[in-house]
């Protein structure tokens, strides 16, 4: 089963919105990820490409978008795809930290662009995603 993060509001946090879950996670059987902007009105950052960039230490595909590029003017909303590193044969996880940057801007200007963090409800403090791959029998 494919493993989604979701750019949602967050009327709760500091941020107007955020990644749910903070931490997707990948198994040995299933390393496929989806992330999908559901928060009206956002878009993935045109001035960072891809938008969702995994730590240096993933060896996975990089995430791309599926379907055609938004018209001029207009927010670029696609779900974004990655395949995992391949499964993780030892007996730790292995987490994978990320950035994802959206824009309410369809002209993209950079300064305003917003990297997306998750959000401790417990805490009431913004968390880093974070992709786990997790050790499987």
């Amino acid at each position: 089963m494919v493993q989604h993060a979701f750019i949602i509001d967050n009327p709760a946090g500091i941020d107007p919105v955020r990644i749910e879950p903070h931490q997707v996670n990948i198994y040995r059987n299933d390393q496929n990820l989806l992330w999908k902007i559901l928060a009206q009105g956002w878009g993935w950052s045109p001035n960072h490409v891809p938008p969702i960039e995994i730590g240096d230490d993933w060896q996975g595909t990089t995430p791309a978008p599926i379907g055609a590029e938004p018209g001029s003017g207009e927010l670029d909303r696609r779900i974004y795809s990655s395949h995992g590193p391949g499964p993780n044969m030892g007996d730790e996880e292995v987490v994978y930290n990320y950035l994802a940057w959206v824009t309410q801007d369809p002209e993209g200007l950079e300064e305003n662009d917003l990297f997306v963090r998750g959000f401790d409800p417990v805490r009431g403090i913004p968390i880093d995603p974070e992709v786990g791959n997790q050790p499987q029998p």
